[in-house]
């Protein structure tokens, strides 16, 4: 009894040792509303604005992190019920994308993700009521 305790205990504790260890690759840590940046800013960078239209088959937006940083992709264009937007990005070189992630909803819809390694990355934005136009611009922290 005591040995199976001892080994329910001791499993967790090197599964969380090993995966400290040897981190999942990512290439980014996401987030959707205006929390604060963990690491310090000492630059940022504009892109666009970038005409877009959803479900074209083309990329909604580009621009480049020249070092770890943080990126806020602002969408304007037409009075829709915006909480069914969604926008990931894509890295250019790579292929991996982060997952679909919601719009914060305010005075002009935005998604914040955090942590985004050094690359050129492509927007997409995808509205689920129907196809969409607007303007994305894209603000590069680091």
């Amino acid at each position: 009894m005591l040995k199976k305790i001892l080994a329910l205990i001791i499993f967790p504790v090197m599964i969380i040792l090993a995966s400290q260890t040897f981190p999942s690759e990512s290439i980014a840590a996401e987030t959707t509303g205006n929390e604060s940046p963990k690491n310090e800013i000492n630059a940022v960078k504009y892109f666009g604005p970038f005409p877009f239209t959803t479900r074209d088959g083309k990329w909604d937006g580009q621009f480049s992190v020249p070092s770890l940083g943080d990126v806020t992709i602002r969408l304007s264009g037409e009075d829709l019920y915006w909480e069914s937007g969604r926008v990931r990005i894509c890295n250019r070189d790579s292929g991996r994308c982060t997952l679909w992630g919601p719009l914060s909803v305010g005075t002009q819809p935005s998604r914040t993700i955090t942590d985004v390694l050094p690359g050129v990355y492509y927007v997409d934005v995808d509205y689920a009521m129907n196809v969409f136009s607007g303007t994305s611009t894209i603000e590069v922290r680091y």
